[in-house]
């Protein structure tokens, strides 16, 4: 599939997604996540991340600060992490920090908040949220 994409002239792929399928009525990690157990989606993900950069394609892990707790939209409402930063630092922190570590070459925030983090402005989205792109990812 890199192959493929290379010969078309692409670079960049907007995957893996690194989404946890715990609420099964999800929309968006229902239908295009790994599965619901933590070390399943990194060794999915990893492979995938592997495979593409290998093959010269930059990938995008996605859907920071993490899909799949919410069972709403987030292309359509704010949705919501409602983990604990114990709970996020086990599962989602524990999966990005595993592909910064293999050298993801971006990450895409999504319209989803993370309560737990978030002090100035609990319930702004990562896509609109510095503490959560700049102060939890980047630092």
């Amino acid at each position: 599939m890199a192959r493929e994409a290379r010969h078309a002239g692409i670079n960049w792929t907007f995957a893996p997604v690194v989404d946890i399928n715990t609420a099964f009525r999800s929309a968006i990690a229902g239908t295009r996540s790994f599965g619901s157990d933590v070390a399943r989606v990194l060794a999915h993900a990893s492979a995938y991340l592997r495979a593409m950069q290998s093959e010269g394609l930059a990938c995008t892990a996605k859907h920071w600060p993490g899909e799949g707790q919410d069972d709403r939209d987030q292309h359509l409402v704010t949705t919501t992490n409602p983990q604990t930063m114990a709970e996020w630092d086990a599962t989602y922190g524990h999966l990005y920090g595993s592909l910064i570590e293999q050298r993801v070459m971006s990450v895409m925030p999504a319209h989803i908040a993370l309560p737990a983090w978030q002090r100035e402005r609990p319930g702004r989205p990562a896509s609109m949220c510095s503490e959560l792109t700049i102060d939890l990812l980047r630092n």
